[in-house]
């Protein structure tokens, strides 16, 4: 179930969210949120961006969220590549308003693990919530019952694989709300009431 919720208005409000957050409106705006670490796909993200300014797409690639002791790493691969000036850090996910701007702000997001125990991502949940097409680890995906513009990659994912379905993204952008009937659709299934009265259905005390 996602944590955030966002109305047909909100998404409507990509240009002023990008413009508090200080982000060009041209560029392709890719953001990944949680802990920045390799098990979540730093290096991958990293390189993703230097492949797909290689193919002439303006991506600007944004961890929001707690880079920690990731941060030297972070400037080290960004630096070697010659992306530094393309690879942004936020460390402010634990402020709710920042995390729903990035969410709408957003024309993609990335959110990888290089491990899997079948759990449920919640950032990949407030993704969906917010119509946002995202980059997901096939399991991960899997376990959040992802709708369609959520693009799987595979479990063992290489940098490649990441940058090709973020160029789909860029290629097919049309605006939030084209994904708003899959949206809707996930909503409608995926929140506590239905889960409370699906639970009491099953339990036979309906």
């Amino acid at each position: 179930c996602p944590t955030v919720f966002f109305s047909r208005e909100d998404l409507r409000s990509k240009e002023a969210r990008r413009k508090r957050l200080g982000i060009p409106s041209a560029a392709f705006v890719v953001s990944t949120f949680g802990c920045a670490t390799r098990s979540k796909g730093m290096d991958a993200c990293i390189l993703a961006v230097d492949l797909l300014r290689s193919w002439n797409i303006p991506a600007e690639l944004y961890f929001v969220g707690n880079v920690g002791p990731e941060a030297g790493e972070m400037n080290r691969i960004s630096n070697l590549y010659g992306v530094s000036e393309h690879v942004h850090s936020v460390a402010q996910l634990e402020n709710g308003a920042v995390y729903r701007d990035f969410l709408i702000a957003s024309d993609a997001a990335v959110q990888l693990r290089t491990y899997d125990f079948g759990a449920p991502s919640t950032v990949l949940s407030d993704c969906i919530s917010a119509g946002l097409p995202c980059v997901a680890t096939i399991d991960m995906a899997i376990s959040c019952d992802a709708p369609a513009y959520t693009l799987a990659v595979p479990n063992h994912f290489s940098h490649l694989h990441v940058a090709e379905q973020l160029a789909i993204i860029w290629e097919s952008r049309t605006g939030r709300l084209v994904c708003e009937d899959l949206r809707a659709a996930y909503l409608q299934k995926h929140n506590f009431e239905y889960y409370s009265r699906r639970l009491a259905e099953i339990l036979g005390v309906a």
